[in-house]
């Protein structure tokens, strides 16, 4: 079992509605599912040849991904380099046929900020961390 924060929006091409704002942790594991309604009915992706989102940072620094869609539901997992910067950010979803591009979707994603690097220690680092408490706890004692 993994462990993640999910958010699920759904999108409909015919009907729009306002979508609600997404909130993630800094540098946790975010993913947004996407399901994709036409008017109101599951939407056929079939033809759908690219499915793209980009991602507006805070600092004005645009983050594209190539998306895959499995029925009408498309997974997005957001990277490190979309939760750089905390604050209000923006995502807009497109969907191509051949060279026909249609936005389905923009919406607001505010990424809290981490109050930690954001980076796991290794195994080896805890262990010189424990090695150094160890060693630093004898001394002490004698």
């Amino acid at each position: 079992m993994g462990i993640a924060t999910e958010k699920k929006i759904i999108i409909d091409y015919k009907q729009p509605r306002e979508t609600k704002v997404l909130t993630f942790l800094q540098y946790d594991t975010n993913i947004i599912k996407i399901i994709v309604e036409d008017n109101g009915e599951t939407a056929d992706l079939s033809n759908i040849t690219r499915i793209m989102v980009n991602f507006l940072r805070p600092d004005q620094k645009v983050i594209s991904q190539v998306l895959t869609a499995t029925n009408n539901e498309i997974v997005y997992r957001l990277t490190d380099s979309e939760m750089l910067k905390a604050g209000d950010c923006y995502a807009a979803l497109q969907l191509f046929d051949d060279n026909e591009r249609l936005t389905v979707a923009k919406f607001k994603v505010v990424i809290s900020e981490s109050i930690e690097s954001g980076e796991a220690p290794t195994v080896e680092e805890v262990r010189l961390v424990e090695q150094l408490v160890e060693t630093v706890n004898e001394k002490l004692r004698e």
